[in-house]
């Protein structure tokens, strides 16, 4: 005779439909497929989670191309990031992907490996593909073709992500750079430091480099009591930039070397390694950085965190409401404060 227990348990589930979940809810249908389009307007917080539990609880998984032929939008957004192996990218994609989770929708990630060629590439298959809008985090230097897409009559909504461009129809997220590189030279210069050179990649085309790089020399240029200088790094070889280093150094007493990323600063402090100077005492050294990663680095690395998955919390929200209410024409330039976190580095000794 069978076990009629191990028959009943071992029955294929119904599969829940959004009936089911309404159902559940207390609510209609069009309530269910509301939420799960994203469209929290005139819904309140107590029914979006009521209504995200009763999902989880019955594993309901809406058809999302039935629900795409039904209305104008895939629940789908494209993301351009100009290096995927960068650890602020993989943070902004932290950012933009948790977002993305509590709308109900799919993210596709494209890199452009720090190749303008493949960034516009990227835009254009976002463009031609099912997807409801584009974030771009550009590698710099195509400028143009964003703006001749951003004004095309059947481009998507896009948001520009740690990137600004005069004359593009698109919102943007980026740091206060401008206000927060000044901050930082104003502590520097109280804590007697009388030299600074900002270090960093090629500025040109790149936004974010080059507002940071023009509000270090405009506020050297204003303060009588504050010198420096821009070093950028280029292809030079290793021994070429320590050379250069020991010169600055051997000039300036009280120099304090400004990084402009992570990557810069990881460069510059293997540098002042092999050259046997001790940060803090010798030389000082600050950065945009993580502060997860330089409040560990030799004696503490003062530091700008610029909160990444802030940012891209952000620009997935306002992609996300340009996609809603796409009549709008007012574009909105929205600024993350960043903070400064101080450490040893930057107290001379």
């Amino acid at each position: 005779m069978k076990d009629r227990t191990v028959e009943k348990n071992t029955k294929k589930r119904k599969k829940a439909t959004m009936a089911d979940v309404a159902a559940a809810v207390g609510v209609s249908k069009t309530t269910i497929s509301r939420y799960l389009h994203g469209d929290y307007e005139f819904m309140s917080e107590e029914t979006r989670k009521k209504i995200q539990t009763v999902v989880e609880e019955l594993n309901y998984r809406p058809n999302r191309a039935a629900q795409s032929l039904k209305s104008d939008r895939s629940n789908c957004i494209g993301f351009t990031i100009a290096d995927i192996g960068n650890p602020f990218s993989s943070l902004l994609i932290k950012g933009v992907q948790a977002e993305c989770r509590k709308r109900g929708c799919q993210l596709l990630i494209a890199d452009a490996d720090n190749n303008k060629d493949q960034e516009m590439k990227n835009i254009e298959t976002f463009m031609n593909e099912q997807t409801d809008g584009i974030i771009i985090n550009s590698v710099g230097n195509n400028a143009d073709f964003i703006r001749k897409t951003s004004k095309m009559e059947e481009s998507k909504p896009m948001i520009l992500l740690d990137r600004s461009y005069d004359n593009v129809l698109c919102d943007s997220v980026v740091n206060d750079n401008k206000a927060v590189a000044e901050q930082m030279l104003e502590e520097l210069q109280s804590q007697g430091w009388n030299y600074v050179v900002f270090v960093s990649e090629s500025t040109i085309g790149i936004s974010t480099r080059s507002i940071r790089e023009s509000a270090v020399k405009e506020y050297i240029l204003r303060k009588d009591t504050l010198d420096g200088e821009i070093l950028i790094l280029d292809d030079q070889e290793k021994l070429d930039i320590m050379a250069k280093l020991a010169e600055i150094m051997s000039h300036h007493d009280k120099t304090c070397f400004f990084a402009n990323n992570d990557e810069v600063l990881r460069k510059v402090i293997s540098y002042l390694y092999h050259m046997q100077q001790e940060i803090g005492k010798d030389v000082g050294i600050c950065a945009f950085a993580d502060e997860k990663w330089a409040k560990y680095s030799g004696p503490g690395i003062t530091c700008i965190e610029q909160h990444p998955f802030v940012m891209g919390e952000s620009a997935a929200k306002l992609l996300f409401n340009r996609i809603d209410h796409k009549g709008e024409k007012e574009i909105v330039h929205q600024e993350i404060k960043a903070d400064i976190c101080r450490y040893e580095s930057t107290k001379l000794r």
